[in-house]
């Protein structure tokens, strides 16, 4: 009909920010189930991590002489129906 609407749904996650230390743990919420991804912006952290669960565990620097060193992860939620959505995660020492 021609005032029919269309019930359309939107990923959310939820924190969209978060201060993690090198190694320590934070975990994100998503409205729809889906699969996680995790990435470094600057490529100096080793090992982070989100499980299928939104558990996240960030990884450390890759070098010891970036100990002092801090960085951007994006962590994402996706779902092949409703997209996706991005959590902001500052490393730091």
């Amino acid at each position: 009909t021609r005032n029919q609407e269309r019930n359309i749904s939107v990923i959310t996650i939820n924190p969209t920010t978060s201060n993690v230390k090198f190694g320590g743990k934070q975990t994100f919420k998503a409205s729809e189930p889906g699969t996680w991804s995790v990435r470094s912006e600057n490529d100096s952290t080793n090992g982070s991590t989100v499980d299928s669960n939104g558990n996240y565990t960030a990884g450390k620097p890759a070098l010891a002489s970036e100990q002092a060193a801090s960085d951007i992860v994006t962590v994402t939620a996706n779902n092949s129906a409703n997209g996706s959505a991005s959590a902001r995660v500052s490393l730091t020492r």
